[in-house]
């Protein structure tokens, strides 16, 4: 894979909305225990950022392969072909 994923540390230091300090609850008495919502969001939209690269390099990977054959049984490799793979699976539909 040409592009690298971050691990969950590097992704969660870069992110500007959510922050390893949002898990820890704290009160005046000190700390209260792990925030399971804030940890479970965190979660989630790290998979999601996984799941992503992992299909995009998967579909990448396919498009690179693809290859039809003609009547003449030659075989063909097309950019519209390739464009439909690549377009094949919406980012978007990973929740």
């Amino acid at each position: 894979m040409e592009n690298q994923i971050p691990t969950a540390e590097e992704w969660l230091t870069s992110n500007k909305e959510l922050s390893m300090y949002d898990v820890a609850e704290h009160d005046e008495g000190g700390y209260l225990g792990v925030n399971e919502t804030a940890l479970y969001k965190m979660m989630n939209e790290y998979a999601i950022l996984k799941a992503k690269h992992y299909v995009e390099e998967a579909l990448k990977t396919a498009a690179e392969k693809a290859y039809f054959r003609d009547f003449n049984d030659y075989i063909c490799r097309t950019e519209e072909n390739k464009k439909s793979i690549l377009t094949a699976y919406p980012l978007t539909n990973i929740k």
